[in-house]
């Protein structure tokens, strides 16, 4: 016969008669991420619930548990992270200025330090700016045009000559990439 602290780890086993188990007991359930044991010896990650099974005047008769192999999914949460520390070290650390917009405030809300260096404005300056106060007069009507069009799905991408107005109140030329992008799962 197996128990389930053969199962696990001490580390886990801790945390189970410690947090998992009593609350189980005094709540009816309680669920996690642990690790088990495989019989080579392997760690694996697993989602796990324990239910508490309780007789008519309420005492715990048994427990009983469901474990979930989750490896797939922290190799995903893996691969993301690693995804997005790439992304956000070339947004921070490239020679080119990036900035996002919102859509519907038209702000920049996410700028890096090249484009605060081009305009000459910090970040928090930045974040109360909209893309037409940074923009030359001469040039809105074409970045408009431009950003309906890819807000409307008529194109993936924009390209365009624009010229921008620094603090200091000069004017340079750049050339400007334009995605959209997505949220995923609810995120704005």
């Amino acid at each position: 016969r197996v128990h389930l602290s053969d199962c696990h780890p001490q580390e886990t086993n801790e945390h189970l008669q410690s947090h998992a188990i009593p609350t189980a007991m005094e709540k009816g359930i309680w669920s996690g991420e642990t690790i088990v044991i495989d019989k080579d010896g392997q760690e694996i990650p697993v989602s796990q619930v324990i239910l508490a099974h309780k007789s008519a005047d309420g005492t715990v008769e048994r427990l009983s548990t469901i474990m979930r192999d989750i490896r797939d999914h922290k190799q995903f949460e893996a691969a993301l992270k690693l995804s997005e520390a790439r992304a956000q070290a070339t947004f921070t650390q490239a020679r080119v200025g990036f900035v996002e917009v919102d859509l519907v405030t038209k702000k920049c809300v996410r700028v890096n330090d090249c484009f605060c260096q081009m305009l000459g404005y910090s970040k928090s300056e930045l974040a109360d700016l909209t893309v037409k106060d940074i923009t030359y007069q001469n040039d809105i009507p074409t970045s408009i045009k431009a950003l309906k069009d890819l807000h409307g799905g008529q194109v993936d991408s924009v390209n365009i000559e624009k010229r921008y107005v620094r603090k200091d109140g000069t004017i340079f030329w750049a050339e400007t990439t334009c995605y959209m992008i997505q949220p995923q799962g609810g995120e704005a």
